[in-house]
């Protein structure tokens, strides 16, 4: 299976499970960066479910705290902020943990956007 295609998995399932337990975890990085943009958890929550291949960053990565767990990394544009956001669905009980929620400390690289084949002179019309 491409990336792309676990990808798509990866969010299929997030979305499932974070419209019935979306957890936040309130490290003050994240609740800073919730502050500066002006924002809720709800609203975090509201873009966390519009993330797309396009936002995907990287992952899964192993999870050093919780073995046997993966961690995938997303990129949102808020505000003029690069968002870093690193998402863990959990099975038991089934939970999407929003474990990272801040500004990004780096550019962030967007591998799946770049890996779309450019459009056709046709299409652009």
């Amino acid at each position: 299976m491409d990336r792309r295609s676990r990808v798509v998995l990866f969010l299929e399932l997030m979305k499932l499970t974070a419209r019935s337990r979306f957890v936040f975890v309130g490290r003050r990085k994240n609740l800073d960066t919730l502050a500066m943009l002006g924002m809720t958890r709800e609203h975090a929550q509201s873009l966390v479910l519009g993330l797309t291949p396009d936002n995907y960053v990287g992952g899964p990565d192993a999870d050093h705290n919780h073995p046997g767990l993966d961690v995938w990394v997303f990129g949102l544009g808020d505000s003029g902020h690069e968002v870093y956001v690193k998402l863990q669905v959990i099975p038991d009980p089934a939970a999407c943990l929003c474990v990272s929620f801040h500004e990004s400390e780096r550019p962030l690289h967007y591998p799946l956007r770049e890996a779309q084949p450019p459009e056709s002179e046709e299409s652009q019309q």
